[in-house]
């Protein structure tokens, strides 16, 4: 499977899914440190998947909308939401 990714970069990172439809396209996050967590407040149903260093997939998980607290496993680099 090959998807087209964006990545989300400067305010888009903060509304990454927020506000957008199931049609929207896939977002590529890059975490830092700092970002463990990531919530789905007004975000369409999607799928995380968290990817380590070497960016091989190492957790995925289907989301639904308005969950509070949805934390990224340590080891995790990046973060792709794909809306379904």
């Amino acid at each position: 499977m090959v998807l087209n990714l964006k990545e989300a970069k400067g305010f888009n990172r903060y509304i990454g899914l927020m506000f957008k439809g199931s049609d929207s396209e896939p977002l590529l996050f890059r975490l830092n440190k700092f970002e463990r967590t990531i919530h789905s407040f007004f975000c369409p149903p999607f799928e995380a998947k968290w990817l380590d260093a070497n960016k091989k997939i190492i957790r995925t998980e289907k989301i639904k909308p308005f969950r509070l607290y949805i934390r990224a496993p340590v080891e995790a680099v990046w973060l792709i939401e794909t809306p379904y």
